[in-house]
Order: structure tokens, then C-alpha cells, then sequence
């Protein structure tokens, strides 16, 4: 089993198929269950041949040897895809690039101004709750004998 090598391009599933097979005739028999599924983790994490995922494996004891073989193959498969190139799907022409600009541009416009149109309606909505409660508020004898117009701020009747 320790002297079990993965190929090159074997999968994973493969050789721990194989490693599975050889750990059966080594290990016949239930009263040997123990030891064979200890010899097949150890085979499998040490000669998977990649020293990044068998640190990963090692470091999760508690996975019995299904678990482990899952874990292995969700690992290569991240490693693989994340090597491999990516490849460029539906390319657009450079006359649509510029399409896709005017888009952007269009959409951020509209966006700016819904944004402005919002902030109105709730400065409005202030102005109104604000003009309530000061009307509501009871006459205490004092008076304003100076002109209400704040800077910038559009007088009040």
C-alpha cells in the first residue's frame, strides 16, 4: 500500500479505488477493519502527491475514509480550475464596448437623479413636519419683531 504511487493524470477516485482494492487482499477479513481503513487513510493522504492537499487532509482526523476521498477530490478540482486558464466566453466587438459605456453612463444619470429626486421629497416631507410643529406649539407671548428669512432658505409664511 505506502509504495502505491498516483500517476500523473490518475484521478484521484481511481487510485483510492486501487489503493482500496490492494488494502483488501492485504487486510482480508472483518476482524482486520481497523487497521485496514488506518492503512488505507495513511496510503491515500501520503501518496496523493501534492503536499498542499495532504496537509489539509492530515489536518482532519475525524473524516472517515469516504469523507476524506470527497474532501481530496473537491481539492484537486479547486486547485485544477484555479490553475487553468480562463477562457474568454461571448466576446464582444469593440462597437459594442462603446454601447456599453453610453449604458453605463445613461444608467448612472438616472440613478443620480432619483438619488437628488428622493433627497427633495424628504427635505420637503421635513419642511412640512417641521412647519406643523410649530404651529401646533403653544403661544407663549413671544414674538419675532425681525423679518423670518434665514440665508438661502426660502421664506415662510
Amino acid at each position: 500500500l505506502r509504495k502505491t504511487i498516483r500517476g500523473r493524470n490518475e484521478n484521484v477516485r481511481t487510485f483510492y479505488i486501487k489503493l482500496y482494492n490492494l488494502s483488501k487482499k492485504a487486510y482480508p477479513g472483518d476482524n482486520h477493519a481497523a487497521v485496514r481503513n488506518h492503512a488505507l487513510r495513511d496510503a491515500f493522504v501520503n501518496n496523493i502527491h501534492d503536499a498542499q492537499i495532504s496537509a489539509r487532509l492530515r489536518e482532519e482526523p475525524d473524516l472517515d475514509n469516504e469523507a476524506i476521498l470527497e474532501r481530496a477530490a473537491l481539492l484537486m478540482n479547486c486547485k485544477n480550475a484555479s490553475q487553468t486558464k480562463t477562457l474568454t466566453v461571448n466576446t464582444v466587438a469593440e462597437g459594442e464596448s462603446s454601447k456599453d459605456k453610453k449604458i453605463e453612463k445613461i444608467l448612472e444619470l438616472m440613478v443620480s437623479s432619483v438619488m437628488s429626486i428622493n433627497a427633495a421629497i424628504k427635505d420637503t416631507k421635513n419642511r412640512t413636519s417641521n412647519t406643523a410643529k410649530i404651529e401646533t406649539q403653544p403661544q407663549s407671548g413671544h414674538s419675532y419683531q425681525e423679518p423670518k428669512i434665514s440665508s438661502g432658505l426660502p421664506e415662510y409664511p
